[in-house]
């Protein structure tokens, strides 16, 4: 019997009914859009704006909050009490045997530092602000490419009281092998590249946005994504935990040395401990602030390159 080159309809019927089905549970993934250069270049520019914006922002912001940081007159502590603390807490932790120093300096002084005729060089920046500073022996100073040959802290006159904090850090630099190690990665540190002191803060969370923004879509057919951007894409989706997770060292740091400061006033039964704990609590939010920036910057920069890009494609689909 010869078979009909036709196919029956109940057969045609059926065979689309199960392609059909097959399609609904197995679906296959869109193809992803290939990006123009132009707008993947534009994402970058914008992310990189957005990262350097909250860098700026978070600059006023650390010194609006620091104004709430009072000077030691107005919040009634006295010049002779700090210096007799400060001493009775370098005795307590042994620290004048392992070669620390401290230096109190009026303010309209403290620009004409140095190391070879006071205790160190400090950039005149820093005292503008009114801080004080812990240098441990061989740090790189702030704003310049000066290394310390001392273990030392200097604060202003104004401020005097803060030397208690400062004092903190050296108790924690030189009697904690973790405080030691916390000092060595706080992200505010500098290195030193081609002569020049670069800023920590400054590098680690551009570089985390840069290798997030470098992360590319795979393929619906590219089923074994190389390991490299594998980790790019680990990055991107954990960009904000990671960088904030950098300033944890510094955040840490900050926070152990003012409860040394603390712990201290509470043992010797100071008057000084209520407004001492308010005026660093006040600078401790100045670090806090800096991170949040970071991260919301580093974020920010992220959702602004995706938002750029995924317009791009959704505009090539229509």
């Amino acid at each position: 019997m010869a078979i009909s080159g036709n196919i029956s309809p109940i057969f045609k019927d059926f065979t689309s009914k199960t392609n059909k089905a097959k399609k609904e549970n197995n679906l296959p993934e869109k193809p992803v859009q290939k990006t123009s250069m132009a707008k993947e270049i534009a994402g970058n520019v914008a992310g990189i704006a957005v990262l350097g914006s909250a860098i700026k922002l978070s600059k006023p912001v650390g010194r609006f909050i620091f104004k709430f940081s009072k000077d030691d007159f107005q919040l009634g502590i006295k010049l002779e009490d700090v210096v007799k603390e400060a001493n009775l807490m370098i005795n307590k932790h042994a620290l004048k045997e392992k070669g620390f120093v401290f230096e109190i300096v009026p303010k309209n002084l403290a620009s004409d530092i140095s190391e070879s005729d006071k205790i160190l060089y400090l950039a005149e920046r820093k005292f503008a602000r009114g801080g004080g500073v812990y240098t441990a022996k061989g740090s790189l100073v702030l704003g310049t490419s000066v290394k310390i040959k001392k273990n030392a802290a200097v604060t202003i006159e104004e401020r005097a009281s803060s030397i208690l904090h400062e004092i903190g850090h050296a108790v924690q630099f030189n009697n904690s092998k973790i405080g030691r190690l916390l000092y060595k990665c706080r992200i505010d540190r500098q290195i030193n590249i081609m002569g020049k002191p670069v800023a920590l803060f400054l590098i680690i969370p551009s570089t985390i946005l840069g290798l997030a923004m470098n992360h590319k879509k795979k393929d619906s057919d590219n089923k074994n994504e190389n390991s490299g951007n594998k980790m790019l894409g680990f990055i991107k989706n954990h960009a904000g935990t990671i960088t904030f997770a950098t300033f944890l060292p510094m955040l840490l740091d900050e926070g152990f040395a003012t409860k040394h400061a603390l712990d201290h006033l509470k043992s010797s039964s100071s008057t000084m401990i209520a407004p001492l704990r308010k005026k660093l609590g006040f600078a401790y939010l100045t670090y806090l602030s800096m991170a949040a920036f970071m991260t919301l910057g580093v974020k920010g920069g992220i959702a602004l390159k995706d938002k750029i890009v995924n317009h791009q494609s959704q505009a090539t689909e229509k």
